[in-house]
């Protein structure tokens, strides 16, 4: 699949040698994953050849994972997940390598740009019509960022998981298609 990119960013699927700066990343921001464990190398490579290798050969995958490169620069992976491709909607994943947020401006910037960049993809190549995200509220910046791009708050889920032992809420916000 042909990504649209601007003129410094792209998106493009992810390659194999991208899974081990991905699992380092993840498991150096585990608190606002969904994910309760650090991930070993070898559980990386199992997702790969399991999960992500696979999905590239299927016309309805259920997740749709790329990079996201600053001229040729690995600098953040994402997507969509969880596609229900009956009801035309997925939830848009996106995390950053840690050393890219060197402050609230930058990472909201290539968030900025990462949204827009996967709305096009899920829009107008696969024709999907309703975009979602879960975030943990301990995030402004990000919800931030999400709402300055049309994304609205649909839900909050009260004390949803627990972070750092404290209880944290989750907010789920949507973008439809038509709203662009």
């Amino acid at each position: 699949m042909n990504f649209e990119n601007n003129q410094d960013y792209s998106l493009r699927l992810l390659l194999h040698q991208d899974m081990e700066p991905i699992r380092r990343w993840r498991n150096s921001q585990i608190d606002i994953l969904r994910q309760s464990s650090h991930l070993s190398h070898q559980e990386q490579e199992a997702y790969w050849k399991e999960v992500v290798a696979p999905s590239y050969q299927m016309n309805h995958p259920d997740q749709l994972l790329v990079a996201f490169l600053e001229g040729s620069q690995l600098i953040g992976y994402g997507g969509i997940t969880h596609i229900d491709w009956e009801r035309k909607e997925g939830e848009v994943s996106f995390l950053l390598n840690p050393e890219e947020i060197e402050s609230s401006k930058n990472y909201r910037k290539k968030f900025g740009i990462f949204l827009e960049l996967i709305k096009t993809a899920a829009f107008d190549k696969l024709n999907l019509i309703r975009l979602f995200t879960e975030t943990y509220d301990i995030r402004p910046d990000h919800i931030s960022e999400l709402e300055a791009r049309g994304f609205q708050l649909k839900k909050r889920l009260t004390d949803a998981i627990e972070v750092r032992g404290r209880k944290v809420d989750a907010l789920i916000h949507e973008y439809i298609a038509d709203e662009r």
